[in-house]
């Protein structure tokens, strides 16, 4: 049983690799912001999204969640970078895997409040929320740009996941509240501060 187990788990972990190189692939000329233009995109990409340097509590976080897979540490990791880069005083998250991302979150920044996004309970605004970009959450995501401000950033995972999730992701980022979006295959993050000039950026992640 253990045998199989494990033979199942190095498949799947196979698998994944082998689809994250063919995005990889796909998505070569979109690598660490080269072509940006925005200085303040940029910055964004390169330092933040993209960002390959192995920041001190990588390796703590790694063996604290060593249990988890390759996708989640690295979603992980991309939390920790977010929530450094904005320390906000709170994150609204809906989705699996809460625990393990708060505590990269509460790495990254430990002032940030990680709380759970009760679609019964939606705060006035927001700095940062993250959620699956379902069916069922849609009207959710809807709410929270209604809310959203300058300063919000919206996390939607799974874009790429089924195609009804590309075809929402697609019609989202058309709305003239979102200002500006990157696509990192993995998630989709969009920005509201209208004083920037709108444009969607793919990211090779």
């Amino acid at each position: 049983m253990n045998q199989q187990r494990t033979r199942k788990q190095w498949v799947n972990r196979a698998l994944y690799h082998l689809k994250r190189w063919s995005v990889w692939l796909r998505r070569a000329k979109y690598s660490r912001g080269f072509g940006v233009q925005s200085p303040s995109a940029y910055q964004f990409i390169r330092y933040v999204l993209t960002e390959h340097y192995p920041y001190y509590a990588y390796a703590t976080l790694r063996h604290r969640h060593r249990n988890e897979g390759h996708a989640v540490q690295k979603r992980g990791r991309l939390f920790f970078r977010l929530a450094n880069y904005l320390q906000a005083k709170q994150w609204f998250h809906a989705g699996d895997k809460a625990n393990v991302y708060a505590d990269y979150v509460n790495e990254g920044c430990s002032k940030t409040q990680f709380l759970p996004l009760d679609e019964a309970l939606l705060p006035t605004t927001f700095s940062v929320a993250s959620l699956p970009l379902t069916q069922h959450n849609l009207a959710l995501c809807q709410a929270l740009i209604k809310r959203s401000q300058a300063q919000s950033m919206l996390i939607l995972l799974d874009i790429h996941a089924r195609r009804e999730a590309l075809d929402a992701w697609k019609m989202i980022i058309q709305q003239p509240q979102v200002v500006r979006s990157y696509d990192l295959y993995d998630c989709g993050i969009v920005l509201f501060d209208a004083s920037k000039p709108k444009h969607h950026y793919m990211i090779n992640f």
